[in-house]
């Protein structure tokens, strides 16, 4: 579909389908299908123009996140899981394995546009859960935020994350610096929260 809403195009017929992503060609869209049909539910991606060469990529993947490199992407498999997909090779490779015993919730990861840096969010419950950036190159984990953050989202110049708060009654969006400075919000406070 263009901008103005002009020439819209079904690309999906059947199941439950999310978090749709440019492959960074543009040729390619990736998205999630939730439902499994003939087994087969995951990270899906089909040409963008007209919905053709539909094969499935990382089973049981969702929401996948292009970054820096353009044939790589990172998303969550399961629940406790981030991995990293190249595309050229076809290798699928963990990269954080998360304890599932104390049922903590990973949310769908970000990849840095510039760099090999992924954003996070995990936490007990969705709605407990802090923003965390994971370094690909050095591999370590930073907590970036320490009251509620959940589905992180880079700017295009990779200096802000925006995401959402959503601590009890909260529901605001959110930005802060990449090193974790500035944190502001972006829409109005709830008369019952406080922050």
């Amino acid at each position: 579909m263009k901008v103005d809403g002009d020439s819209l195009i079904q690309l999906t017929t059947e199941g439950r389908n999310f978090f749709p992503d440019w492959g960074t060609d543009g040729k390619w869209m990736y998205y999630t299908q939730s439902i499994c049909y003939d087994g087969e539910c995951g990270i899906f991606r089909m040409r963008s123009s007209d919905g053709s060469e539909k094969d499935l990529i990382a089973l049981y993947g969702r929401g996948p996140s292009f970054g820096l490199h353009k044939d790589i992407f990172v998303y969550r498999k399961g629940s406790w899981e981030i991995h990293l997909y190249s595309l050229s090779s076809r290798e699928d490779s963990l990269l954080i394995l998360f304890n599932d015993s104390d049922r903590w919730s990973v949310g769908l990861p970000a990849f840095h546009p510039q760099k090999n840096i992924i954003a996070y969010s995990y936490g007990k419950e969705q709605r407990y859960s802090q923003i965390y950036l994971y370094n690909l190159d050095t591999q370590k984990k930073s907590k970036l935020t320490t009251k509620g953050g959940a589905y992180p989202s880079w700017s295009p110049d990779g200096e802000w994350i925006v995401y959402s708060r959503i601590f009890d009654c909260d529901g605001r969006i959110w930005k802060i610096r990449a090193n974790g400075t500035e944190k502001q919000t972006l829409t109005p406070k709830s008369k019952n929260c406080e922050d």
